[in-house]
């Protein structure tokens, strides 16, 4: 990861406010999703769509696949696209080994839990 980006991110997830997801793009299935998606770019993958794929905003490299429609099922998370700006219902809450991240995506802005 670029350290500029690494540094920015970190102002933005402690000070000026939320990082912004400004792009949606549509991929045929998670096979087809790119190894590294470009940052503030949510991936949708599947048709119908199944999975909302992004580099986390916390600024530490890792990817987060979120499963919007299980196999055959319900939807899992709702997700709004309207002008490109997404929303994801509920929140997204990635827990690992000493690191959790949560948040809202919220017409494209990452508002972090307190």
């Amino acid at each position: 990861m670029n350290p500029t980006n690494y540094i920015i991110d970190w102002w933005r997830r402690r000070h000026r406010g939320s990082p912004r997801i400004h792009k949606v793009r549509i991929y045929k299935s998670a096979a087809a999703l790119p190894d590294q998606l470009p940052r503030r770019v949510l991936a949708v993958a599947g048709d119908p769509a199944a999975w909302a794929v992004m580099e986390c905003p916390c600024g530490t490299g890792h990817q987060l696949r979120v499963r919007i429609r299980a196999h055959g099922q319900a939807t899992v998370w709702d997700l709004n696209q309207a002008e490109g700006r997404p929303t994801l219902y509920p929140s997204v809450d990635f827990d690992s080994t000493g690191r959790r991240c949560h948040f809202w995506l919220r017409n494209g802005r990452v508002v972090w839990s307190r």
